[in-house]
Protein backbone atom coordinates (compact mmCIF):
# COMPACT_ATOMS: atom_id res chain seq x y z
CA UNK A 1 0.00 0.00 0.00
CA UNK A 2 1.51 3.39 -1.04
CA UNK A 3 1.67 6.55 0.76
CA UNK A 4 -1.38 8.11 -0.81
CA UNK A 5 -3.76 4.91 -0.68
CA UNK A 6 -2.52 4.31 3.54
CA UNK A 7 -3.83 8.32 4.51
CA UNK A 8 -7.22 7.45 2.66
CA UNK A 9 -7.62 3.93 4.34
CA UNK A 10 -6.71 5.70 8.08
CA UNK A 11 -8.73 8.52 7.25
CA UNK A 12 -12.19 6.49 6.10
CA UNK A 13 -11.49 4.23 8.78
CA UNK A 14 -12.07 7.63 10.90
CA UNK A 15 -15.00 8.90 9.60
CA UNK A 16 -17.28 5.59 8.90
CA UNK A 17 -16.40 3.49 11.67
CA UNK A 18 -17.21 5.73 15.48
CA UNK A 19 -15.56 2.42 17.23
CA UNK A 20 -12.19 3.66 15.89
CA UNK A 21 -11.48 5.78 19.23
CA UNK A 22 -11.35 2.25 21.42
CA UNK A 23 -8.95 0.38 19.16
CA UNK A 24 -5.98 -0.84 21.03
CA UNK A 25 -4.46 1.52 17.89
CA UNK A 26 -6.81 4.63 17.95
CA UNK A 27 -7.79 6.47 14.97
CA UNK A 28 -6.15 9.46 15.33
CA UNK A 29 -2.73 7.36 16.18
CA UNK A 30 -3.19 5.56 12.59
CA UNK A 31 -4.16 8.86 11.06
CA UNK A 32 -0.51 10.54 12.98
CA UNK A 33 1.11 7.17 11.56
CA UNK A 34 0.37 7.21 8.57
CA UNK A 35 1.03 10.68 7.36
CA UNK A 36 4.71 10.59 9.31
CA UNK A 37 5.49 7.22 6.79
CA UNK A 38 6.83 10.00 4.54
CA UNK A 39 6.91 13.49 4.77
CA UNK A 40 7.21 14.51 1.15
CA UNK A 41 4.57 12.37 0.52
CA UNK A 42 2.00 13.45 2.94
CA UNK A 43 2.89 17.00 1.51
CA UNK A 44 2.30 15.79 -2.21
CA UNK A 45 -0.64 14.36 -0.98
CA UNK A 46 -1.98 17.94 0.40
CA UNK A 47 -1.05 19.47 -2.86
CA UNK A 48 -3.04 16.23 -5.26
CA UNK A 49 -4.60 14.00 -3.50
CA UNK A 50 -6.45 15.32 -0.16
CA UNK A 51 -10.44 16.09 -0.60
CA UNK A 52 -12.34 18.63 1.27
CA UNK A 53 -13.76 15.91 3.35
CA UNK A 54 -10.65 14.61 4.58
CA UNK A 55 -8.89 18.04 5.42
CA UNK A 56 -12.08 18.99 7.06
CA UNK A 57 -11.39 15.51 9.19
CA UNK A 58 -7.83 15.59 9.64
CA UNK A 59 -8.19 19.18 11.19
CA UNK A 60 -8.72 17.49 14.59
CA UNK A 61 -5.45 15.62 14.69
CA UNK A 62 -3.46 18.89 13.48
CA UNK A 63 -1.83 19.82 16.86
CA UNK A 64 -0.46 16.13 17.31
CA UNK A 65 0.58 15.80 13.98
CA UNK A 66 2.49 19.19 14.16
CA UNK A 67 3.87 18.27 17.82
CA UNK A 68 5.45 15.01 16.66
CA UNK A 69 6.69 15.99 13.58
CA UNK A 70 7.50 19.60 14.13
CA UNK A 71 7.59 19.90 10.61
CA UNK A 72 5.77 23.65 9.31
CA UNK A 73 6.38 22.54 5.82
CA UNK A 74 3.71 19.62 6.50
CA UNK A 75 1.62 21.78 8.20
CA UNK A 76 1.56 24.72 5.89
CA UNK A 77 0.81 22.45 3.47
CA UNK A 78 -2.56 21.34 5.56
CA UNK A 79 -3.37 24.63 5.73
CA UNK A 80 -2.58 25.75 2.00
CA UNK A 81 -5.26 22.97 1.03
CA UNK A 82 -8.05 23.60 3.96
CA UNK A 83 -8.00 27.26 2.12
CA UNK A 84 -9.66 25.90 -0.90
CA UNK A 85 -12.16 24.03 0.88
CA UNK A 86 -15.75 25.11 -0.88
CA UNK A 87 -18.02 24.57 2.21
CA UNK A 88 -17.24 28.10 4.03
CA UNK A 89 -17.72 26.72 7.62
CA UNK A 90 -16.01 23.60 7.20
CA UNK A 91 -12.98 25.83 5.37
CA UNK A 92 -12.96 27.81 8.92
CA UNK A 93 -13.14 25.28 11.35
CA UNK A 94 -10.20 23.34 9.16
CA UNK A 95 -8.13 26.38 9.14
CA UNK A 96 -8.66 27.31 12.96
CA UNK A 97 -7.85 23.44 13.96
CA UNK A 98 -4.46 23.83 11.71
CA UNK A 99 -3.89 27.78 12.67
CA UNK A 100 -3.70 26.44 15.91
CA UNK A 101 -1.19 23.86 15.66
CA UNK A 102 1.42 25.87 14.92
CA UNK A 103 1.67 26.86 17.85
CA UNK A 104 2.92 23.10 19.05
CA UNK A 105 6.32 23.36 16.83
CA UNK A 106 8.41 24.66 19.12
CA UNK A 107 11.02 26.08 16.50
CA UNK A 108 12.15 29.55 15.81
CA UNK A 109 9.91 30.99 12.58
CA UNK A 110 12.50 32.19 10.61
CA UNK A 111 10.31 34.62 7.92
CA UNK A 112 6.50 36.05 8.49
CA UNK A 113 5.15 35.81 5.27
CA UNK A 114 2.20 37.72 3.20
CA UNK A 115 -0.44 36.50 0.87
CA UNK A 116 -2.22 39.12 -1.27
CA UNK A 117 -5.09 37.65 -3.42
CA UNK A 118 -7.13 34.06 -3.41
CA UNK A 119 -5.40 31.04 -3.85
CA UNK A 120 -8.19 29.58 -5.48
CA UNK A 121 -8.11 32.20 -7.81
CA UNK A 122 -5.22 34.15 -8.06
CA UNK A 123 -2.40 34.74 -5.16
CA UNK A 124 1.28 35.74 -4.37
CA UNK A 125 2.69 34.62 -1.24
CA UNK A 126 5.78 36.51 -0.52
CA UNK A 127 8.61 36.76 2.69
CA UNK A 128 11.17 38.94 2.89
CA UNK A 129 14.30 37.74 4.00
CA UNK A 130 16.77 40.79 5.12
CA UNK A 131 19.99 38.86 5.58
CA UNK A 132 20.39 38.50 2.15
CA UNK A 133 17.76 40.56 0.07
CA UNK A 134 16.18 37.61 -1.32
CA UNK A 135 12.52 37.04 -1.23
CA UNK A 136 10.55 33.99 -1.17
CA UNK A 137 7.22 33.93 -2.98
CA UNK A 138 4.91 31.35 -4.05
CA UNK A 139 2.04 32.07 -7.28
CA UNK A 140 -0.72 30.25 -6.61
CA UNK A 141 -3.64 29.84 -9.94
CA UNK A 142 -6.02 28.26 -9.44
CA UNK A 143 -5.14 26.82 -6.17
CA UNK A 144 -1.75 25.84 -7.01
CA UNK A 145 1.61 26.84 -6.27
CA UNK A 146 3.02 27.07 -10.12
CA UNK A 147 6.42 28.06 -8.69
CA UNK A 148 7.18 24.97 -6.41
CA UNK A 149 9.82 22.63 -7.09
CA UNK A 150 11.07 19.58 -5.33
CA UNK A 151 15.02 19.00 -5.46
CA UNK A 152 17.47 16.85 -3.29
CA UNK A 153 13.95 15.16 -1.46
CA UNK A 154 12.85 18.99 -0.14
CA UNK A 155 9.81 20.75 -1.05
CA UNK A 156 10.80 24.44 -2.27
CA UNK A 157 9.64 27.33 -3.90
CA UNK A 158 11.95 30.29 -5.32
CA UNK A 159 13.93 32.60 -3.44
CA UNK A 160 16.04 34.86 -4.72
CA UNK A 161 17.29 38.37 -5.02
CA UNK A 162 13.93 39.47 -7.28
CA UNK A 163 14.92 42.96 -8.59
CA UNK A 164 15.05 42.36 -11.84
CA UNK A 165 11.62 40.25 -11.74
CA UNK A 166 9.96 43.29 -10.33
CA UNK A 167 11.26 46.03 -12.66
CA UNK A 168 9.85 43.18 -15.21
CA UNK A 169 6.72 42.39 -14.05
CA UNK A 170 5.93 46.37 -13.18
CA UNK A 171 6.43 47.24 -17.07
CA UNK A 172 4.55 44.37 -18.25
CA UNK A 173 1.16 45.27 -15.78
CA UNK A 174 1.45 48.68 -16.61
CA UNK A 175 1.92 48.58 -20.35
CA UNK A 176 -0.66 45.60 -20.52
CA UNK A 177 -1.76 45.44 -24.09
CA UNK A 178 -3.43 43.28 -26.83
CA UNK A 179 -0.38 41.52 -28.64
CA UNK A 180 -1.32 38.57 -30.12
CA UNK A 181 1.05 35.22 -30.88
CA UNK A 182 3.44 36.61 -33.52
CA UNK A 183 2.88 33.41 -35.54
CA UNK A 184 -0.25 31.19 -36.35
CA UNK A 185 0.73 27.55 -34.53
CA UNK A 186 -0.63 24.59 -32.76
CA UNK A 187 -1.22 25.62 -28.80
CA UNK A 188 -3.89 26.89 -26.20
CA UNK A 189 -1.88 29.18 -24.37
CA UNK A 190 1.34 31.01 -24.93
CA UNK A 191 3.45 28.30 -23.43
CA UNK A 192 2.45 25.64 -25.66
CA UNK A 193 2.61 27.65 -28.92
CA UNK A 194 5.91 28.92 -27.78
CA UNK A 195 6.87 25.46 -27.91
CA UNK A 196 5.53 24.24 -31.21
CA UNK A 197 6.64 27.50 -32.95
CA UNK A 198 10.07 26.59 -32.85
CA UNK A 199 9.91 23.90 -35.06
CA UNK A 200 10.03 25.76 -38.31
CA UNK A 201 13.32 25.94 -40.75
CA UNK A 202 14.00 27.37 -43.44
CA UNK A 203 16.69 26.94 -46.20
CA UNK A 204 16.23 31.04 -46.56
CA UNK A 205 18.61 32.19 -44.01
CA UNK A 206 16.86 36.24 -43.82
CA UNK A 207 13.39 34.36 -43.70
CA UNK A 208 14.80 32.31 -40.78
CA UNK A 209 16.14 34.88 -38.84
CA UNK A 210 13.42 37.19 -39.33
CA UNK A 211 11.11 34.43 -38.34
CA UNK A 212 12.94 33.55 -35.12
CA UNK A 213 13.71 37.13 -33.95
CA UNK A 214 10.29 38.15 -34.06
CA UNK A 215 9.36 35.08 -31.70
CA UNK A 216 12.03 36.13 -29.42
CA UNK A 217 10.87 39.90 -29.46
CA UNK A 218 7.27 38.66 -28.39
CA UNK A 219 9.32 36.48 -25.87
CA UNK A 220 11.18 38.59 -24.14
CA UNK A 221 7.62 41.36 -23.61
CA UNK A 222 5.40 38.38 -22.12
CA UNK A 223 8.29 35.92 -21.09
CA UNK A 224 9.43 36.77 -17.69
CA UNK A 225 12.41 33.98 -17.41
CA UNK A 226 15.02 36.12 -19.21
CA UNK A 227 14.61 38.53 -16.21
CA UNK A 228 15.20 35.83 -13.37
CA UNK A 229 18.57 36.68 -12.81
CA UNK A 230 19.55 33.39 -12.21
CA UNK A 231 16.87 32.16 -10.01
CA UNK A 232 15.09 28.71 -10.17
CA UNK A 233 12.13 29.64 -11.39
CA UNK A 234 9.11 28.64 -13.51
CA UNK A 235 9.07 29.09 -17.08
CA UNK A 236 5.53 31.37 -16.81
CA UNK A 237 4.28 33.40 -19.65
CA UNK A 238 1.93 36.37 -19.38
CA UNK A 239 -0.80 37.65 -22.26
CA UNK A 240 -3.73 40.03 -22.05
CA UNK A 241 -6.59 38.34 -23.92
CA UNK A 242 -9.47 40.44 -23.80
CA UNK A 243 -10.29 41.21 -20.51
CA UNK A 244 -7.77 38.36 -19.20
CA UNK A 245 -4.35 37.86 -18.12
CA UNK A 246 -3.51 34.38 -19.59
CA UNK A 247 -0.76 32.79 -17.49
CA UNK A 248 0.90 29.56 -18.91
CA UNK A 249 4.06 27.67 -17.81
CA UNK A 250 6.22 24.81 -19.58
CA UNK A 251 8.88 23.36 -17.40
CA UNK A 252 10.02 20.21 -19.09
CA UNK A 253 13.05 21.62 -19.90
CA UNK A 254 14.23 22.83 -16.15
CA UNK A 255 17.42 22.10 -14.77
CA UNK A 256 19.00 18.95 -13.84
CA UNK A 257 17.74 17.79 -10.49
CA UNK A 258 14.89 20.12 -10.50
CA UNK A 259 11.28 19.16 -10.85
CA UNK A 260 8.86 21.47 -10.70
CA UNK A 261 5.09 20.57 -9.35
CA UNK A 262 2.96 22.18 -12.30
CA UNK A 263 4.88 20.39 -15.31
CA UNK A 264 2.76 22.25 -17.71
CA UNK A 265 -0.66 23.75 -18.30
CA UNK A 266 -2.69 27.95 -18.40
CA UNK A 267 -5.33 29.83 -17.12
CA UNK A 268 -6.72 33.15 -17.55
CA UNK A 269 -7.41 35.38 -14.81
CA UNK A 270 -9.70 38.68 -14.64
CA UNK A 271 -7.33 41.60 -15.63
CA UNK A 272 -8.70 43.58 -12.48
CA UNK A 273 -7.63 40.49 -10.66
CA UNK A 274 -4.54 40.24 -11.88
CA UNK A 275 -3.45 43.83 -11.76
CA UNK A 276 -4.62 44.35 -8.28
CA UNK A 277 -3.01 41.43 -6.79
CA UNK A 278 0.50 42.52 -8.94
CA UNK A 279 0.39 45.81 -8.01
CA UNK A 280 0.14 44.81 -4.31
CA UNK A 281 2.61 43.07 -4.13
CA UNK A 282 5.14 45.09 -6.33
CA UNK A 283 4.21 47.98 -4.18
CA UNK A 284 5.31 45.81 -1.04
CA UNK A 285 8.15 44.85 -2.76
CA UNK A 286 9.43 48.39 -4.11
CA UNK A 287 8.76 50.27 -0.32
CA UNK A 288 10.84 47.10 1.51
CA UNK A 289 13.83 46.73 -0.46
CA UNK A 290 13.94 50.38 -2.20
CA UNK A 291 12.45 53.01 0.51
Amino acid sequence: MDTFDRIHSAIHERITNPNAFYYAVPWWEKEIEALMVDISASIRFFQQECTDEEIWWLGEIAEDLAEKTQNRELLQSMRSRAELVQDKQKREEALKDIGDAFEFITEEETMNSKLVGNKSEFAIEFAFLDEGHDTEISMYVEGKNILAFERAGEHLTTRWDLDELAEWLRHFIDEMAEDPYPVDCEGQYAAEKDETARDFDSDDDEEFDAYYDALDDWDWRHRWHPASSGAILADVYFQLVGDNVEISWNNEDAEEGVQFQCQSGGARIPRSTFYTVMDRFLKEYAEHWFS
